[in-house]
């Protein structure tokens, strides 16, 4: 929790609700009214999977449950209970890399839903608003990873994407939510890219790790 430090959320592997520690992990409680965990194990759906998101403003964790419309739960207690707050109307997704990732700004919450797997599926959400409704990012399709960092501004913050645009795969940098978007280098690898991190201190930085190949920084 950004708001208490002894106060975690974890979810487990195999079909549990997530746990709640006020003790730094010390012990652990399940928590009430949160759907069950979809990573059966780390092959089905996925490791790449990230139902839980914790807020680095307000404090609260958000998760989500992956489906024909993904269902968003929110906890205002740190864990204690989730409460559904909204639904994402997805079209053809690809549930073993979907994620939820939390923004910069209070109740700023992003999802992306891949479709790896699917010929225009996988594509970007953004809620102001806690999770209660969401708008879909026009013009990118295979959202595989999305991520934050530090905006130009101390007002604003960055989001970084692994997705098609106009049918050219590449990582890019938004400086406008969405609105527009910048092409970030070309990989010096082909391997795939597993995971990626904004860095939060300098913008437009972003971290990158790929299957194999170790991890990569852009400047």
């Amino acid at each position: 929790s950004s708001v208490d430090p002894t106060r975690m959320v974890w979810l487990p592997e195999a079909f549990v609700k997530p746990q709640y520690s006020i003790d730094g992990g010390i012990t652990w409680t399940e928590s009430k009214e949160a759907p069950n965990s979809q990573m059966a194990n780390q092959f089905n759906p996925g490791i790449g999977i990230q139902q839980l998101a914790a807020h680095r403003v307000n404090g609260k964790f958000y998760m989500a449950y992956f489906g024909a419309n993904h269902a968003i739960y929110a906890s205002t207690d740190g864990g204690v209970t989730f409460k559904g707050v909204g639904m994402v109307n997805a079209g053809t997704y690809n549930i073993y890399r979907a994620q939820l990732v939390a923004g910069l700004k209070a109740d700023h919450l992003w999802l992306a839903d891949d479709g790896v797997d699917t010929a225009d599926g996988g594509s970007l959400w953004r809620s102001t608003d806690g999770g209660a409704t969401w708008s879909k990012i026009d013009g990118l399709t295979k959202v595989r990873h999305v991520t934050t960092g530090k905006g130009k501004s101390g007002d604003d913050y960055a989001i970084f994407v692994n997705a098609k645009k106009d049918g050219v795969k590449k990582i890019y940098r938004s400086d406008d939510y969405g609105k527009t978007w910048i092409a970030m280098p070309d990989l010096p690898s082909i391997t795939t890219v597993e995971t990626m991190s904004g860095d939060r201190q300098n913008h437009g930085r972003l971290f990158i790790g790929m299957a194999g190949r170790g991890v990569f920084v852009s400047e």
